[in-house]
């Protein structure tokens, strides 16, 4: 089973739940979906470097990866928040709560469920999110 190291961004995020469809939406403007999902440096970066190389191809297959990053961006922080979420309920680390959810469901089909599904699967109220 493969685990990937969660980016540091969204280690320090303590901010609000994203949503993947409007980060998807606001990645019409290169960069702009990174900046809301938190990676403000990294969206303008993206945006100057997507502005030059815009003329040949590569500015805009750098455009259309940006779709995908920021719709993929958004649903990690979602998953890191549900993960502190539930193992601040259950007090314990987020990794036990990772290593826990892999234990439940095999693999990597834990992460295609959305956070509220899985506070609904660990009997949490999906609805009732406390700020940190």
């Amino acid at each position: 089973m493969s685990h990937t190291k969660t980016p540091k961004w969204i280690l320090d995020y303590n901010g609000p739940r994203k949503s993947p469809f409007v980060a998807l939406l606001l990645s019409i403007v290169p960069g702009l979906g990174q900046v809301y999902n938190g990676q403000v440096g990294t969206g303008i970066l993206l945006f100057l470097l997507t502005a030059i190389l815009y003329p040949i191809i590569v500015g805009f297959i750098l455009h259309l990866w940006l779709f995908a990053d920021a719709y993929r961006s958004a649903g990690m922080v979602n998953d890191h928040i549900a993960a502190r979420r539930i193992a601040a309920d259950l007090n314990c680390s987020e990794q036990t709560v990772r290593c826990m959810l892999s234990t439940l469901f095999p693999g990597d089909k834990w992460k295609r469920l959305s956070s509220d599904e899985l506070e609904v699967l660990l009997g949490m109220d999906p609805l009732n999110h406390s700020k940190d």
